[in-house]
């Protein structure tokens, strides 16, 4: 699997690598690993977001959503991923995620604080 951040530095997280990036408006630095390595077609996973502050402060209590799909495809995901809660301060648990073929997909994190939105397209290569 190849992986590359809209905005960030290329990571392989087949073997585990997490891909980080700061969001388009810059509030948040977001951090992304997938639970499962490899990552598999048509098998249910979980993901790991790391969020901070461009500083590096983690961010805790934020909304975050989950969307994303195969804009090559016209299509979005087979599942509905969802941040489902705060694994520690600043990192947030993913559910729900799978692909269910080969190519090249997106998932786009949102966040919003009290006082700041922000999001970040992650893109990949299964």
């Amino acid at each position: 699997m190849i992986w590359w951040a809209a905005a960030g530095a290329a990571a392989d997280v087949t073997n585990g690598e997490p891909a980080t990036q700061f969001g388009e408006s810059g509030y948040f630095r977001m951090t992304l690993q997938s639970a499962l390595a490899p990552v598999a077609i048509n098998r249910m996973h979980n993901w790991n977001l790391r969020l901070e502050t461009p500083s590096g402060d983690p961010v805790s209590g934020a909304n975050v959503t989950v969307t994303g799909g195969m804009p090559d495809h016209d299509h979005g995901l087979p599942t509905a991923p969802r941040a489902t809660g705060t694994v520690n301060d600043g990192q947030y648990l993913i559910e729900g995620v799978k692909f269910h073929m080969n190519g090249r997909w997106e998932l786009t994190i949102g966040v919003e604080t009290a006082t700041q939105s922000d999001a970040a397209t992650f893109v990949f290569e299964l």
